[in-house]
């Protein structure tokens, strides 16, 4: 991974704890907050490097599917034709210098599964991207 890419990665999850929110990279739920996985905050990195770009749009079959999260509102990232709005655009794992759109953050763990499935907090996914990449 390109270090200065993972200081950056690993300063944003610790820096915002209180933004961590599972299932999408990105989603602006009924309380009118917006919620990212930690791969949706390396998105928003690259956002801010002009390497993506990002939209959002409504999300409606997210009531029928996931009714405990109530997203309005998902975020979608990337370039046309590299879109996302639940694994990292090919542009962002390239420009991360990241061998897939779901990185391993520890042997044998996807940075998706951790967030979503292990529910580790951003400081612990902090601490494995750290120790590991």
């Amino acid at each position: 991974m390109e270090p200065t890419i993972k200081k950056d990665w690993i300063q944003t999850l610790r820096d915002n704890p209180q933004r961590q929110g599972r299932s999408h990279l990105a989603a602006i739920h009924t309380d009118g907050v917006e919620r990212r996985c930690c791969l949706g905050e390396l998105c928003e990195l690259a956002v801010a490097a002009g390497i993506i770009g990002r939209r959002e749009v409504e999300h409606t079959t997210a009531l029928i599917h996931h009714p405990g999260l109530n997203p309005v509102t998902v975020v979608i990232y990337g370039r046309p034709g590299d879109e996302s709005t639940m694994s990292l655009p090919i542009a962002v794992a390239e420009w991360a210098g990241l061998d897939s759109c779901d990185p391993d953050i520890a042997p044998e763990l996807p940075a998706s599964q951790a967030n979503d499935d292990r529910r580790m907090t951003f400081a612990a996914i902090a601490e494995a991207i750290e120790d590991y990449r």
